[in-house]
């Protein structure tokens, strides 16, 4: 009770009730060291009175006893850095959640329900699962996404603000990530960003958009997207690797360079703006539908291949006036 700093250390909750602050004029104020919360009821047992909450520095973890279910404390929001870590336990977040730097999943499960996650710095699921597969849920990340092992599951839904990342993309080890035919909208504001997927697991997208002027995003490995593709703004180089797009490619404005990679499209090409550098490489029309290219007025390929398979009616069209 009363007014609590932490600024090294680590206090811990126990499993009992704890109150910070035994009126409003009370202030917690955590500038480093850590604040670990054990209890495996967080409703009842964290009680926060005090009318100021300063989270500026040093850690608040999640670590009650194995296979706790129980909720992640939006009146704690904004945290610095957030940690879950209790093997077995599932959190939910009982309202909207932001984190000013960083968060890692190490051990359990978050599930974010319909209520939004903001963090402005980075994202490190090592072990764990973040579950936003809701579509109710926003999850907009300010820095980096890595998943080395455990799970990120996305929301299901195909707009520009369920899940936003400003940072560089890894799927690497043997992390998964579940788009749940959803988007991934890339909106870095500066260039040198990294796009990597060579997990043993499931890194492949459902739906994704590039769209700011001062990005620039380099691929590291293979892509391959499961439905569409959307380039608006910005500068993507594949590095000479192959991007493969089960569904539409749609290019409004920005700079794609393939280099000696094989872009697959299998259903539409629509270029209206910015420019396609194919270079060495090569665009193939594959799939089991009927396609169309469409571009603004013309556009030059180096290598260009139609594999349409299983149905020998499948066409390819070239736009009216194009060439």
């Amino acid at each position: 009770n009363g007014s609590t700093t932490i600024n090294g250390g680590a206090l811990k909750t126990g499993t009992g009730i704890v109150t910070f602050g035994d009126a409003g004029g009370d202030t917690v104020t955590i500038s480093s060291g850590a604040l670990e919360i054990e209890s495996d009821n967080t409703t009842t047992d964290i009680v926060k009175n005090a009318g100021t909450w300063t989270n500026s520095g040093g850690t608040i973890t999640y670590n009650a006893s194995t296979g706790v279910t129980t909720s992640l404390l939006s009146a704690l929001s904004s945290y610095y850095n957030l940690t879950l870590n209790s093997s077995g336990s599932a959190y939910t977040s009982d309202g909207a959640i932001t984190v000013s730097n960083a968060l890692t999943i190490t051990n359990g499960t978050l599930t974010t329900s319909t209520n939004a996650l903001t963090i402005i710095g980075n994202l490190l699921v090592n072990g764990g699962t973040l579950n936003a597969n809701n579509a109710s849920s926003d999850l907009d990340i300010g820095g980096n996404v890595t998943v080395t092992s455990g799970t990120l599951s996305g929301p299901p839904a195909l707009d520009d603000t369920s899940f936003t990342a400003a940072g560089n993309w890894e799927i690497s080890g043997t992390g998964i990530f579940t788009p749940n035919s959803g988007r991934v909208l890339f909106d870095a504001s500066s260039t040198g960003k990294t796009i990597t997927t060579s997990s043993s697991g499931t890194d492949d997208f459902y739906d994704v958009k590039f769209n700011n002027a001062g990005g620039g995003w380099t691929l590291q490995d293979t892509l391959t997207v499961n439905n569409d593709f959307y380039f608006t703004q910005g500068a993507l180089d594949l590095n000479n690797q192959n991007l493969t797009i089960t569904g539409d490619y749609t290019q409004s404005n920005g700079t794609v360079t393939c280099g000696s990679a094989t872009l697959r499209v299998d259903t539409n090409f629509t270029k209206s703006g910015g420019t396609f550098n194919e270079n060495t490489g090569t665009v193939t029309f594959g799939g089991t539908t009927d396609g169309t290219i469409d571009v603004a007025t013309s556009e030059t390929f180096n290598n260009v291949t139609v594999n349409k398979t299983t149905d020998v009616s499948d066409t390819l069209i070239i736009t009216s006036g194009d060439t």
